[in-house]
C-alpha cells in the first residue's frame, strides 16, 4: 500500500530515508532549513521546500502544499544542536510545526529524540524508567517527547537514537575534537545510519504501537575500545590520557527488538567500518 510521508528537516538521516521509501514506491515530501538543500533534494526526486524553523511564515509553494495534503506520516528529524545559545529554541522550533498540521492528512507522528535524555549514571536504562532531572538539555528533550506524544494523531512515536555513525561520520572527527575518547572506559550507545534508516522505515510503513523506543546497538563496547580501533584502522596516533571516571550508562534496545522483531545490520559497533 502506497503511503505518503513528510520528512521535516530532511538531512543526513532523512535523505537516505527518503531514498529508501522512494525505492519502495512510497510517496515522499520534505522540508529543509535552506533553499540550496531543498534544490538538492528536488534533483533527487524528493518533493521539498525550504522551511526554516521556528516557522515565521509558511512557504508560498503551491506544488508542495498540493503534495503534503495527503501526507499521512510526518517524521521529524530536527537535530537538537549543542550550539544553540538557548536550548529552549528547540522546543519553539517543534511547536511551530503545528502550523503545518492542517495542511496534511497526518495520522502518524514520529520524532527523532536521543539517548542523551538518560543520565550518565552507571547501569542499564530502558524506556519505562523514570528520568531524573539531570540538566536543562535532558529536560527539554523530555518536554519535546511529551509534545510529540500529545499531538493529534492516531499513532505517536518517539525514537531515542544513540550516537549516529556511518557514511561520513566515521569517528575520526570525534577523535580529532576529543582525543580522550580513546581512553574513556565508559560504554558506547551508538547506532549505524543504515539501522537508523531501517527502524524509521519500519515505523513508517508498518503498523506499530505508539510510545518511546530506544534505537541502539546490541553491543556496548567501551568508548576506548571503539575509538582505539578506529584510530588504529586509520593510522591515527592514540594519545596518552589520564584515567577517566567510570560512570557511563547502557541503553537497552530490548523493547525495539521484541516488538519489531528486527535484526540490526550492525549490532556491534566494533564492526561498523569493516568491509
Amino acid at each position: 500500500m502506497n503511503k505518503h510521508t513528510l520528512i521535516v528537516a530532511c538531512g543526513w538521516l532523512g535523505t537516505p530515508l527518503a531514498q529508501t521509501l522512494l525505492s519502495d514506491k512510497q510517496t515522499v515530501s520534505a522540508t529543509t532549513q535552506t533553499v540550496s538543500h531543498a534544490q538538492d533534494l528536488l534533483k533527487q526526486g524528493i518533493m521539498s521546500t525550504a522551511l526554516p524553523l521556528p516557522i515565521d511564515a509558511l512557504p508560498e509553494d503551491r506544488v508542495w502544499y498540493a503534495a503534503i495534503k495527503k501526507a499521512e506520516q510526518v517524521v521529524i528529524l530536527l537535530p537538537f544542536k549543542r550550539g544553540l545559545t538557548d536550548p529552549k529554541v528547540y522546543l519553539d522550533q517543534l511547536r511551530s510545526l503545528e502550523k503545518l498540521w492542517p495542511y496534511t492528512a497526518m495520522e502518524t507522528l514520529i520524532l527523532a529524540s536521543s539517548t542523551s535524555v538518560y543520565p550518565d549514571d552507571r547501569g542499564e536504562w530502558s524506556e519505562d524508567m523514570p528520568i531524573p532531572d539531570h540538566g536543562e538539555r535532558a529536560s527539554i528533550l523530555v518536554q519535546a517527547e511529551d509534545w510529540a506524544l500529545d499531538q493529534p494523531c492516531k499513532r505517536n512515536v518517539v525514537l531515542r537514537f544513540g550516537g549516529l555513525h556511518g557514511a561520513d561520520r566515521n569517528g575520526q572527527q570525534a577523535i580529532a575534537k576529543q582525543p580522550s575518547l580513546t581512553s574513556n572506559p565508559n560504554p558506547t550507545n551508538l547506532i549505524h545510519q543504515k539501522d537508523a534508516v531501517r527502524v524509521l522505515t519500519h515505523f513508517v510503513t508498518a503498523p506499530h504501537q505508539s510510545g518511546r523506543y530506544n534505537v541502539v546497538t546490541d553491543e556496548h563496547p567501551s568508548k576506548a575500545a571503539f575509538y582505539q580501533k578506529i584510530a588504529q584502522d586509520n593510522g591515527l596516533s592514540i594519545p596518552t590520557q589520564e584515567n577517566i571516571m567510570t560512570k557511563g550508562k547502557i541503553v537497552t534496545n530490548t523493547k525495539l527488538k521484541s516488538e519489531l522483531k528486527i535484526a540490526l545490520h550492525h549490532p556491534d559497533p566494533m564492526a561498523f567500518y569493516e568491509h
